[in-house]
């Protein structure tokens, strides 16, 4: 009896610590792959993670080395990756663009478009887009 009941306590560890280590070996590699950043060259990285600024569009402070640019082009909004090195001219590199209906735009939002609105990183970006994309 002692030693069936022995063998089933054995058993009840060995499965929770089994399913303690596989949990655990989980939750670390989702925090690192969520944690991981990817090229802000690509589309797709840009496009999964996006907020607007309550200004529209703010000169960027001189720490800033990237940010983004959406400008409305016609019916599209193009979005530009800026990259700024100390001492040099900023160089933007188009991204991609999606299409909006202006009709459902503020006047004011449309010349601050126009403009140019400054995105400071992937959070406002992604923010914008659910915003004006749809």
């Amino acid at each position: 009896m002692s030693d069936k009941l022995f063998k089933n306590i054995l058993v009840f560890v060995s499965v929770i610590f089994f399913a303690t280590a596989v949990g655990s070996t989980a939750y670390i590699a989702a925090m690192k792959f969520m944690s991981r950043t990817p090229e802000p060259s690509s589309a797709e990285a840009v496009m999964s993670e996006t907020a607007p600024e309550a200004d529209a569009a703010p000169s960027p402070s001189a720490d800033l080395n990237e940010y983004y640019i959406a400008r409305l082009n016609g019916d599209d909004i193009g979005i530009y990756l800026v990259c700024r090195k100390n001492g040099e001219e900023p160089k933007e590199k188009f991204l991609y663009s999606f299409d909006v209906y202006r009709g459902g735009i503020p006047e004011s939002d449309i010349s601050d478009l126009t403009r140019g609105i400054i995105l400071k990183d992937r959070e406002s970006l992604a923010s914008f887009e659910e915003d004006f994309g749809s």
